[in-house]
């Protein structure tokens, strides 16, 4: 029987509850813990170790290792985690989502450089330790994000000369990302943009997600919408999933004036609880079946 961890800080999470689900109906034999509880022992083999009763008895590592989350922590906390995760994966692990993929993503102007080395069209942004990077930007509305943020929390919007609005959230890193203003709806004006899940070279669901907000995120109170993407759109979303090395991705899309399609963000641990509800088949099914 293949093995399958879910590296999670949540053991009562929806998402866990989804992923075993669809993991145990394959045959898989499924189990969870934190990234927190592993760790190293060059001194004995496979070298990485789990806590004891994740595995079945006699089993060193598991078959897969999926990354559901990663919690807050010191910057030695984190680098060791990821390095964690580089080395299972050295030693033969199939790990969704890679080090390299978390850290592209996790890293807002990393993904921004790798989409934009590849020519997919973004919105354009500055990033740096210098709060005023954005102070001779023209006079167009901005918006200030956090290096390291999920969900919409910590987003800004500000207009040069101003200066970036400070947050906790910051840490002496200026994200600063060009706002898009959407094509007007009607009858009643809404903020809108969409949520695409890709996995492997499919794009396998998506939703529209309206707010009387310009954060439209579900975790903050956007509402979801059923979407059939186009096929611009659906490219573009593989294409930025690609491009961080992701083996499944929630990549986020907004449409400018021209309705042209635009990648804002590309996720590689998406929660999809909002997309589920307006999907009608089973997103954590869909998305083992492509990607094992």
């Amino acid at each position: 029987m293949k093995s399958l961890v879910i590296a999670t800080d949540a053991a009562q999470s929806w998402h866990l509850t989804e992923l075993r689900r669809a993991a145990e109906s394959l045959g898989w034999r499924v189990s969870h813990c934190s990234l927190s509880e592993l760790w190293f022992d060059t001194d004995r083999q496979p070298l990485v170790h789990f806590p004891e009763g994740v595995l079945a008895a006699g089993q060193e590592l598991p078959d897969l290792l999926w990354v559901r989350s990663i919690a807050a922590g010191s910057f030695e906390q984190i680098t060791f985690r990821l390095g964690l995760l580089r080395a299972i994966g050295i030693l033969g692990v199939r790990v969704i989502n890679s080090a390299r993929a978390i850290e592209s993503c996790v890293d807002k102007s990393m993904t921004s450089f790798l989409l934009a080395e590849r020519g997919i069209a973004q919105p354009p942004s500055r990033t740096s330790e210098d709060q005023t990077i954005a102070s001779n930007w023209g006079e167009e509305s901005l918006i200030a994000k956090p290096l390291f943020g999920a969900m919409g929390k910590g987003l800004r919007q500000f207009t040069p000369p101003e200066l970036p609005p400070e947050s906790e959230f910051d840490h002496g890193v200026w994200y600063i990302q060009k706002l898009v203003r959407t094509p007007p709806q009607s009858p009643t004006p809404v903020f809108y943009d969409y949520r695409l899940l890709v996995a492997g070279d499919r794009c396998i669901a998506a939703m529209r997600r309206e707010s009387d907000h310009w954060i439209t995120n579900y975790a903050q109170g956007g509402s979801c919408h059923p979407y059939e993407p186009s096929r611009r759109e659906a490219e573009l979303a593989i294409a930025a999933a690609k491009a961080v090395g992701a083996d499944y991705a929630g990549v986020d899309i907004i449409h400018n004036q021209n309705h042209e399609p635009l990648i804002i963000e590309v996720n590689s641990m998406p929660a999809w609880q909002g997309l589920q509800s307006v999907t009608n088949y089973n997103i954590a099914e869909t998305l083992l079946a492509k990607i094992l």
